[in-house]
């Protein structure tokens, strides 16, 4: 590649600081990262990622492929925006170069220094949603292109700010550096009603007291609703600077477990034990192991009930507090079931057994996950019953409250997703063995 460096730069208490460089390493001969010699003496200084560890020396391309590649959109989106940029296959650096402006966590890339004085808001046009849901990936990748955002994943989706209560109004598109509030996903026509599908379980597992991002569901036009997720890796400080009149929220970083774990392959492939993988993440990571292990096992085994077997590494992630000294387990985010689709494979991204399938788990099963996890063998158990005796309520509960909100069709994906769980519930009644220590972590 012969694109030129491209700046690094993170957020931090609402200014933006560089960390390093993308690009051509110090001797010229390769592409890759390196950290910027005043952010290695800043006593505040973290490492941008688990994989890239605070140093000196530069890191090759091949290192550091999979955290930046990771702030990219994939599939369809990523095409379009590719041929866009005029970016050639895995050309990240050339793209980031286009979508520079905002990424998931606080980071920013620019040949220059980052500023917020020529941030501002603009008023989100008339019939941009009703475009997005009828062409979600055409209008995605423009809308990345025209306020220069990088939304990461394969579903289309838009980043923009959102102010008010009304959540079919209110909504602005981003310039320069400010920040969106919002990520805003389409319902994918091959999926029936896979937006209030992924309210459901997101309500759902708020009901079961797991920390999880807010969610809003947005009327179209005769268009099923669009998805409003409102962002966890951003905060409005006590008193923010103004953009447009507008208060600006500070970024906060954050690393998914593609990253994290420098597994590119988000999908788990056979004879691979994915949630060994993210326990290990957090117990490196994380200033609340032991609590974060299990939040992540009870989030497995609500996947495991409600039916989620796109339950993939870049599904879980962890955060930094604002003052990027700490990290957890980020709030659950992309919970939806999908088992009621047929044309979709019942195999978990992140698996309990040795087949993947979620029709194979046995008990015995769910107990050697949550030893995988690091928890003990009664208390894994002892969780995955609580979720099976709570789930009738929480899943009625969640389903009444996204009707009350104009959604009527929550109730018949309740009643698919109650049928479906039938079978997993039913574990609860076997007997496992529970005589398993806790697996040792690092």
């Amino acid at each position: 590649m012969n694109d030129p460096s491209i700046g690094v730069f993170r957020e931090y208490r609402g200014a933006f600081e560089k960390v390093g460089i993308l690009g051509p390493t110090h001797d010229h001969a390769s592409m890759g990262f390196c950290y910027d010699v005043d952010y290695l003496e800043n006593r505040t200084s973290q490492a941008i990622s688990l994989n890239l560890p605070l140093r000196e020396e530069p890191f090759s391309i091949g290192s550091a492929r999979g955290f930046f590649s990771g702030l990219l959109p994939e599939g369809r989106t990523e095409q379009l925006v590719s041929q866009m940029t005029h970016a050639g296959q895995g050309e990240f650096s050339r793209m980031l170069q286009a979508l520079n402006d905002e990424s998931a966590g606080a980071l920013v890339f620019s040949f220059d220094q980052p500023s917020t004085d020529g941030a501002s808001y603009l008023p989100l046009e008339d019939g941009v949603f009703d475009e997005f849901a009828a062409h979600p990936t055409e209008t995605a990748a423009a809308m990345g292109m025209r306020t220069r955002r990088s939304l990461a994943g394969a579903q289309p989706k838009m980043g923009l700010y959102h102010a008010g209560d009304d959540m079919r109004a209110g909504w602005f598109v981003p310039k320069g550096v400010a920040p969106t509030t919002h990520i805003v996903k389409n319902s994918n026509s091959l999926f029936p009603h896979d937006s209030v599908n992924e309210a459901l379980c997101m309500e759902m597992a708020r009901a079961n007291d797991l920390p999880t991002a807010e969610v809003s569901l947005v009327p179209v036009n005769g268009q099923e609703p669009l998805l409003a997720v409102r962002r966890f890796d951003r905060h409005l400080p006590n008193e923010p600077r103004l953009a447009s009149g507008l208060p600006m929220p500070w970024r906060r970083h954050q690393e998914d477990m593609s990253q994290a774990s420098g597994i590119v392959l988000k999908y788990e492939p056979t004879g691979h034990g994915y949630a060994t993988v993210v326990a290990d993440v957090i117990s490196k990571t994380s200033s609340r192991p032991f609590e974060d292990r299990m939040l992540f096992f009870y989030a497995l085994c609500l996947d495991l009930l409600v039916g989620n077997c796109d339950n993939h590494l870049k599904n879980y992630a962890m955060l930094w507090d604002g003052e990027w000294k700490t990290q957890v387990l980020a709030p659950l985010y992309d919970i939806a079931n999908t088992t009621c689709y047929p044309n979709l494979v019942r195999e978990m991204g992140i698996a309990f057994c040795a087949s993947r399938s979620i029709d194979d788990v046995t008990a015995d099963d769910v107990v050697e996950t949550g030893r995988r996890v690091g928890l003990p063998a009664k208390m894994a158990w002892g969780a995955f019953c609580e979720l099976v005796e709570d789930f009738p309520a929480t899943l009625s509960a969640a389903a009444a409250k996204i009707n009350d909100q104009g959604f009527p069709e929550a109730k018949d994906i309740a009643r698919e997703i109650a049928q479906e769980a039938e079978k997993r519930r039913a574990l609860a009644m076997d007997r496992p063995a529970l005589e398993d220590q806790p697996r040792e972590t690092r």
